[in-house]
């Protein structure tokens, strides 16, 4: 497989003067509490609109196993055919599919039980080896045509995908990147935008500006309740967010957008 420091590049169709870009995270098929039809939602939303891209950052299924969290008798389906679910998904986005990331869920269970990677499994089987990463991934994403230069180049944005990240009031996990248009990551089903400002220094030009990093907790596809309400956890929002990425200029040219979809309780 490949490295986690091998960047992910892609190229959208030059005359699409903007993307967006959606996450599929905390999917846990194969939990009773997975939120199939609000996940289904979203899928929809991506198959339907030809400037939609999406990108997966771990626990994509529950693949509870003994002495984990979750409770391996009370799984709606086992994990071999969470793994078949998994490579239907995959098959059905295709190219709008361009990252790949391991959540707990899969890498942390069944790594180290019996040194199998479900997610990769699935990825080789649709011939998409080459966008998974097991810890992280930084995906280079091109967009349209810039419109500031004589010849045709597209606006990159570079984003760090990773599925848990630990968030502090003066400290976070992006705080420790650098050169980073957006952060993304999911885990705690607590879904939140909150971009953070830094300072660069730009030693070719010996000046100092100001830098912002869209910085996006993804939330859930779940209900509340098993393991969570067990530990006492706050019910979660069922808000989700996409990146919009312009093709025609930065630094203005990222925008968050937060949005609802149906779902069963």
């Amino acid at each position: 497989m490949r490295s986690d420091y091998e960047p992910i590049i892609v190229s959208t169709p030059w005359e699409h003067e903007s993307i967006s870009l959606y996450f599929l995270h905390d999917i846990h098929k194969g939990s009773a509490m997975h939120d199939d039809v609000k996940y289904n939602a979203v899928k929809r939303m991506i198959l339907n609109d030809d400037r939609a891209y999406c990108v997966i950052i771990g626990d994509m299924i529950e693949n509870a196993t003994p002495n984990s969290k979750s409770d391996v008798f009370y799984q709606t389906i086992p994990p071999h055919e969470q793994k078949e679910w998994s490579v239907d998904q995959m098959r059905d986005l295709g190219g709008k599919l361009l990252a790949v990331v391991d959540g707990n869920h899969e890498r942390n269970r069944s790594t180290r039980s019996c040194g199998m990677f479900p997610l990769y499994d699935a990825c080789a089987r649709v011939g998409m080896e080459d966008i998974y990463r097991p810890h992280f991934a930084v995906i280079d994403i091109g967009v349209g045509t810039r419109r500031d230069t004589g010849s045709k180049k597209q606006v990159r944005y570079v984003g760090y995908l990773v599925h848990q990240a630990t968030d502090q009031v003066r400290f976070g996990s992006p705080d420790m990147v650098e050169g980073f248009d957006f952060f993304v990551s999911g885990h705690d089903h607590q879904p939140k935008d909150k971009p953070r400002g830094k300072l660069i220094y730009d030693t070719s030009n010996k000046k100092l500006r100001q830098q912002d990093i869209e910085v996006i907790n993804c939330g859930a596809f779940m209900f509340f309740g098993d393991y969570g309400s067990d530990s006492g956890r706050r019910p979660p929002s069922q808000k989700m967010y996409t990146l919009e990425l312009s093709g025609t200029a930065k630094p203005c040219g990222i925008q968050s957008h937060g949005f609802h979809v149906p779902t069963t309780k």
